[in-house]
This record gives C-alpha cells, structure tokens and sequence, in this order.
C-alpha cells in the first residue's frame, strides 16, 4: 500500500509542477542569473586588467628613481609580498571551521525525509488495521 501512496503521491507533484508558475519562474530566475554571471565574468576582466595598468603606470614612474632594473625588481617585489599575504589570507580561511553544527544539506534535508516516511508508515498501518468485511 505505501507504494501506491508514494506513487500516487510523485504523480500528484509531477502535476503540480508541470501545470504550475513555478517553472516560469524557474526560466526567468535562470535568465536572469546568467545575465548577472557574464557580467560578473567581465567585471572579473576588467578588474583584472585595471591591475595589470597600475603594475605598468608603477613601473614605469620608478624607471627615473631606480633604473630600467631596478623598477621591475621593485614591483616584483611588491607583487610577490601581495601574493605571500593573499596565500596566508586563504591558508587561514581554508583551515576555519564554520561555528554552525550541521550546516549541509543532508541534516538540513532530514526532518523532511523523517516526515515523509512517518505518513507513508502511519498511512500503511491505517489501512491494514481496518476489518475485512464479514462472509454471510
């Protein structure tokens, strides 16, 4: 019996949702995701090339003060001293673990489950405890 109410009960939902506004909204949500990923990804670019103009601009003002040597041994010393704090930055950031306890998706999801199976159950024993009709 509690496979036809798991059966009944995805035939239900599968109904639901094809009929339903949620996969327009769905679309839409997608759309407008995508749209705000590619412009994360030309931000990223442009950012990325706004750095590669101030190394330039820094390398070339030191050229009078340090020499053609000198300046692209400063900004690669600069650089370099950026890189040893940005990895420190993220050893620390990787090795911190979150304060929240069970904080992924399966304790999140568990309750739900746990209710899912107690109606199947309890559904199952309601209907196998009812009498069989009596023979005249």
């Amino acid at each position: 019996m509690a496979g036809k109410g798991a059966a009944s009960l995805l035939l239900t939902l599968t109904q639901a949702f094809g009929r339903g506004r949620i996969f327009v909204r769905w679309r839409k949500k997608a759309r407008l995701v995508t749209a705000a990923a590619c412009l994360a990804v030309i931000a990223l670019a442009a950012g990325l090339a706004a750095i590669g103009c101030a190394v330039a601009a820094l390398w070339i003002y030191l050229i009078p003060y340090a020499g053609p040597v000198g300046s692209p041994l400063i900004v690669a010393g600069i650089l370099l001293a950026l890189c040893v704090v940005l990895s420190i930055a993220a050893y620390f950031t990787a090795r911190h673990k979150p304060q929240v306890q069970g904080a992924d998706f399966a304790s999140a999801i568990q309750p739900l489950l746990e209710a899912v199976l107690a109606g199947f159950t309890l559904g199952s024993r309601a209907k196998k405890s009812r009498s069989p009709p009596k023979d005249k």
